[in-house]
Parts: structure tokens; sequence; C-alpha cells
């Protein structure tokens, strides 16, 4: 490369001749200021096999002297004319205004009229052969090419990789890290990046729109889905689908259903109904998505509806469907699952317990039960661990003690008792509070922790918000391979693994290896209670026999006693499954179910309609056939989701998927100086893993005397009745005595 400064006559004047190849026009370059000419390096008398070898070698050479090179115009030659290409220097010609308003005022351009130029053109032997047209730039050479589109153009290799790693939800910037690490020197930026992404995804989706892209994804992959439009019969409402695999594991472990919305999941704001299940192995499995225009009753009604036809045997219903307290959910349920006992979130309910308690406390020091003068936040403290008391009551009698012991602390903020018993315990108490809740196999989901977790991870393979309903498919098909996928090796380790603290123990051995190693382990756990417990079943409380249908303590003492092992007809059916793959669903040969008759009618009145109703019939026949034809469309306007309108607006730039805080997370900020740490309100871990049935409590007895049982006997009071009249109750020595109206009754 020689620079201009040394190309001079003696006179001191720049030498302005050029080689003039092909007749093209000579390039007058004196007026050039910061001319480079490198046309040294180009005159080899190169020959070259072939034009992609060319195009192949010359770039690399403008790279290595500080420049980048494009193909000005081409042609690929006939009968009458030599092909030949000719290239120029990325920042050769000058910029055309446009006529359009552009988008942004910052932009620019690289052009800067270089006249720097090579011809190559085919010979008879068919080889290429180089020539410089102009060697000259007017321009500085960059030592490094950062920022040059087509230094940082992507190779082959380059796009493949991107290709494979986009697939896999891998991030731009962890791509971007990837192709630099591979390959050291090159210069490629994120913008590359990115531009390919978008190109990947246009080739993908081809001429289709995004909702018979969606329909044939969800077709090509086996998915059962279902939707429904608007009156305009061409705007999806709602549209819901499911795994084919799913649809086993709903079928094999059909005992109990968690489901919740969540929300900032797509462009369209539509609220997304998750309903997941739970596994033998304590696994949570994914049942169904439903995105929902709304989030009223019609609309949960239609998702649950579906929900149910996906069980092969509609006498088996759910036992216990958990909720958080949404009125139109819980209608739904009622409706669609009107066997299966519905149970609310205790957790979001003890969160709005305590969101009503700290405005009502405040954040002044008042007097205690006692007249003693204590802090805020101490009172808080009682009266929320008396609240979490009433929620693990394991008897109506002992719920009765809870709640007069919480009315008690509440002397001062009888409005905040009154709404707690008005809105909660007089309407919803069966689904909350253990006495009632234990009485029904909820296998230890009593929050929707569950699906909140699987909201979390839902959206960590999301990544933001601003995806359409294809990006969501995708994300869900490749969440669900990974689930399905941890769920069996879960059933592998519990058919294939014995733990060691099971060797040599009788009461064991006929379980292991045919039942799940979680519920070993909470029979492991209950065989320890019962050492404390014995056999007596009222300090046992038999809890987990009802809750999970797993022997409780009183049993397994009685069976160390024997030396008897437990045997697997004692032992529920939900543990002992360990696959669910073997589900068969009916074949098309067995199924009951025909269109012929359907089918027959169809053509008869085809046959007999005119032109026009046949082209109706067949439009509709083919949305049936060929839904990738759909003319369907998702709203053009984000919906309106439920809740009170937001203070701040929703900017174009907001991708994040982190849901907006609730209610009680504001209380809890505008009352920051009452230090209340939420406890969980479910008996072990709050969260979806349990790691050992919840602990019972042993059960009190109350003695009451001869009298009292006579005077309930004649009067007909119920021991629970006399409870919620008690104001106080005491122990005076080996009696309890209570306070009902005024009046002393011994207990």
């Amino acid at each position: 490369m020689v620079h201009p400064d040394n190309i001079v006559q003696d006179d001191g004047v720049l030498n302005s001749e050029i080689v003039n190849v092909n007749n093209d026009p000579v390039i007058d370059v004196t007026p050039m200021i910061n001319a480079v000419d490198v046309r040294q390096e180009f005159t080899n008398d190169r020959s070259f096999g072939s034009r992609e070898q060319l195009i192949d070698w010359v770039p690399k050479e403008a790279s290595k002297l500080g420049f980048g090179i494009v193909i000005l115009r081409s042609d690929n030659g006939n009968s009458r004319r030599k092909a030949f290409v000719v290239l120029n220097c990325e920042r050769g010609g000058s910029y055309v205004q446009s006529n359009r308003v552009l988008k942004h005022e910052d932009t620019g351009s690289r052009k800067c009229g270089c006249p720097f130029k090579l011809r190559a053109t085919r010979r008879v032997d068919d080889m290429w052969r180089l020539t410089v047209i102009c060697g000259m730039h007017n321009h500085a050479l960059d030592v490094k090419l950062h920022g040059h589109p087509m230094a940082c153009r992507l190779s082959r290799e380059e796009r493949n990789v991107i290709s494979d790693l986009t697939i896999v939800k891998v991030a731009p910037r962890n791509i971007l890290a990837d192709l630099k690490r591979k390959k050291p020197d090159s210069v490629s930026n994120i913008k590359q990046v990115y531009n390919e992404r978008h190109n990947l995804k246009v080739l993908n989706m081809g001429p289709r729109s995004e909702m018979q892209q969606l329909l044939k994804l969800l077709g090509d992959n086996n998915y059962v889905s279902s939707f429904r439009t608007s009156e305009d019969k061409v705007t999806v409402r709602d549209i819901f689908w499911t795994h084919p695999e799913s649809i086993k594991l709903f079928n094999t472990f059909p005992t109990v259903l968690v489901m919740d919305s969540t929300y900032k999941t797509n462009k369209y704001r539509l609220p997304l109904l998750e309903i997941v299940g739970v596994t033998s192995t304590d696994k949570t499995y994914s049942v169904g998505f439903a995105f929902l225009e709304c989030e009223k009753e019609d609309n949960f009604t239609w998702a649950l509806g579906i929900c149910k036809s996906l069980l092969v045997d509609q006498e088996v219903m759910p036992n216990v469907i958990v909720t958080d307290r949404d009125n139109a959910l819980m209608n739904a349920v009622d409706t669609v699952f009107p066997t299966s006992t519905a149970l609310l979130c205790r957790y979001h309910i003890t969160c709005n317990v305590r969101s009503k308690l700290k405005p009502a406390v405040g954040t002044k020091d008042r007097p205690d039960e006692n007249g003693k003068v204590v802090k805020a936040g101490v009172v808080v403290d009682r009266i929320m661990a008396a609240w979490r008391g009433i929620l693990d009551a394991y008897s109506e009698e002992d719920y009765t003690e809870k709640l007069v012991h919480f009315r008690s602390l509440c002397g001062s903020i009888k409005t905040f008792c009154h709404y707690v018993e008005s809105t909660i315990l007089d309407k919803v108490r069966e689904k909350v509070v253990c006495a009632w809740t234990n009485r029904v196999r909820h296998l230890g989901c009593t929050t929707t922790n569950r699906v909140e977790s699987a909201h979390a991870v839902f959206k960590r393979w999301l990544g933001d918000s601003k995806g359409d309903l294809c990006r969501g498919w995708d994300t869900v098909n490749q969440m669900l391979e990974n689930q399905h996928n941890e769920i069996q090796t879960s059933f592998g380790r519990s058919k294939t693994v014995m733990e060691h603290r099971y060797k040599g123990q009788i009461l064991f051995s006929q379980l292991i290896y045919n039942i799940s190693r979680t519920g070993l382990n909470f029979l492991f756990h209950e065989a320890k209670r019962s050492e404390t417990t014995g056999t007596d079943s009222s300090l046992c409380g038999c809890t987990i026999r009802t809750t999970y249908g797993l022997p409780c303590a009183c049993i397994l003492a009685k069976k160390k006693k024997l030396s008897s092992p437990i045997r697997m007809d004692e032992v529920a059916d939900h543990w002992k499954k360990l696959r669910f793959d073997d589900f068969d669903p009916p074949k098309e040969n067995d199924s009951k179910i025909t269109i012929s008759d359907e089918l027959e009618v169809i053509m008869e009145k085809f046959a007999k309609a005119d032109d026009t109703t046949k082209m109706h019939i067949k439009e509709q026949l083919q949305k049936i056939a060929f839904s990738e034809t759909t003319d369907l469309k998702l709203p053009s306007q984000p919906v309106k989701t439920k809740g009170a309108p937001k203070k701040s607006k929703i900017t174009q730039d907001d991708t994040s998927t982190k849901r907006s805080p609730s209610y009680f997370e504001h209380v809890d900020a505008s009352f920051s100086e009452i230090h209340e740490t939420p406890k969980s309100t479910c008996s072990g871990n709050k969260g979806a893993r349990i790691s050992k049935p919840p602990r019972t409590p042993p059960i009190k007895k109350y003695r009451l005397s001869t009298l009292m049982r006579c005077h309930f006997l004649c009067t007909n009071i119920s021991i629970t009745s006399l409870m919620l009249e008690a104001t106080e109750i005491v122990d005076i020595g080996p009696l309890r005595v209570c306070s009902v109206k005024g009046k002393i009754i011994t207990l």
C-alpha cells in the first residue's frame, strides 16, 4: 500500500495518471486530500477458478488493508457477452436524499464518493481475471473494521450457529459471546445477531399470518387446541392448547388441579390461564394453557370445559381444585367441576388480611389485650400469629377457641375483626381452614404456589413481554419438553434407587421400587412421628391418611409392634403410578364417535345448494381441513386486563414480564416501618416442593361436667356454638371456665 504523499513528481504535484482498463473512464484523483493508493495490493495478475473464489478473496484482502468491498454490479453473461463483476469501496457513490420522513433524526451515510473500483471478467478458459480500474481511496483507512457493515457480515457457519442457538432460546448477547469465543478476530456486533434472528423469523413464517402460523405449529406438533371468535367471526377471543403428553399426565394424575392467571406474556396483553397438576414424585406438570380475552366467568367456563373434555373417563374428576379468590374463576370451577372440592389459596388470603390489618393498626404504639403499651409491629405480629392459628386449626373446637383468641386481640380494631369474619371466615372457612380442608385429599396443595412457580418458569423461558402468540407457543413447547423429561427422570429414579435409610426395614420392604420416593419419604417421617404418638389416634390426628392417602402414624406404630410391612393396598393409587406413557387414548378404530351421518347430510346439502351456498360450505370445511389457511386474526389493540387502572402508563420500551405489585405489597411499602414478616400459612414448606407431610398437633380433650352434658342435650346447644359466644376462656386447675353472656360455665 502506497500513501499518496510518496507519489509525487519533482515539482511536488500529485501524479494523477491512472491506468485505464477496459476503456473505463479515467478518474481524476488530483483533488483528493487524504488519498490512499492500494493499487499494488490487487495487481498481481492473479486468476481465480470460479466467481465464488474471487468474491471470497477480494473482501479478505480489503479487510487486511482497512476498508470494505461491495458488489456494484455484475452479469452472469450469455452467448453474446462475457460474465463480469464490478466491485467498489463500501464508501463509494453518493447519498440520495429520501422523500419520505425519516423515523429518526440522527441518521447518516457512509458514502463519500470513494473512486476505488475493481473489475473481474471471465475468460474463455472459464478462469476469472481481476483488474484495477482505480486503486485510490479518498478517505483514511481503518486499522480495525468494527462498525463496517461488509466486514461485520456473518459467514454461513456463523449464521448456522445463530439459528441453532436461537431455537433453544439463547439470548442475543450470549450468542454474540459464543461467536467471539469461536472466532476471536470477528468484528461482528449485536446488530448482526438481531438482524439474522429477524431473518430467521421471516423465513419460518413465510407468507402466513400470525394466526395461520400458530395453527400450523399446533397441528404439526399434534397439540390439542381450540379457539372461539368474536361476533365478527374473524377476531379470536380465546385460545386453548395442550401438549399430547400433558393429556396423558392429566389422565394419569387427575387428583389435584391448581390454576391461576398471569400477565405480561404477550404483546396483546392477553391474560394467560395456566392449569397444573402434581405427579406421584411431587413434580408439577402443566395441563393446559389458555389465552383469554378477559377474565370473566364465561371465559373461564369455556377454558375449563375444554380442560374437562381431556379426561377420557368422565367419571373420574379431580378431587381438589385450588384457586385464588377470583369470583369468576371460583364460579366457573363450581359449574364445570361440581363434584370437586374447591380450595382457596391460604397465602393470598393471609396477605389480604395483613393488608387490612396494617392500616387498621397504624404506626403508633397502642395497648395490647392486657393493657400494656406495645409497638405497632408487635400488635401486627400477634394478630397475624393468631390468624395463622385459625387457619391451622385441626378441629372445629380448636377453630372456635382460636377464633375467640383472635377476637380478644382485635378488641380495639373491631372493624377489622368484623371484616375478617364477614368476608372470609363466614363465607369460605371450609376452603381455607385445616379443620375442613384436611378432610379431602389435596396432596399438600393448599396454596397456588405450584402454579405461581410454573408462571415463573414460563417467564424465565419467555424473556420479555413483547412477543406474539407463536413465540409464546414455542416457549411453552420447549418448556414442556424439559418438564416431561424431568418427570420421566424422577420416575426412573423411583424405580431404580433404594435409599440407604430403608435397608433392612421390614416396614417399607413391599413399597421400595413400587411407589415413588416422595411417598416413601412421607411415610418415613410419619414413621418417626409414630414414636411420639404411639397407637393413640387422638394424638396422631390421622391427617396424612385423608390428605395424602398414606398410612398415618398410629397405624405405622401398630405395624412396628407386629413387625408387619406396609401393604400396597394401604397406599393410594396416586403414589403407585411411576409412568404416564403407558396411557393410550382410544384409537380411531376403537372410538365410538363418528361423523359419517354429518358428512352424509353435508354432501346432500352441497349437492342441492346453489353456487353461493356451495362456496360458503367449502370455506367452512377449509377452515377445519386446512387450519393454516384460516382468515382468523388476533386482537389489533391490547386488551384491558383485570384490576384497577394503572397509575403509570405502560411504555413501548417496557418489555419486563414481572407482574405489577399487588395491593398488599403497596400496603407493605406504605407501612414499611411496621416490621412484620409474612409467614407461610401452610404446614410444611410454602413452595411447591414439600419435603414431608404436615405435622398434626395433638387433639385437646375437653372435660365436660355431667351437669353441662345434660344442659347441652336438653337445650340442643352444640359446643361449637357455645364457644363462638364465649368472650373469655380461663383454666382454673383441672377445670376450664368460660364466660358466655355474663354467665360462668364450666367445661
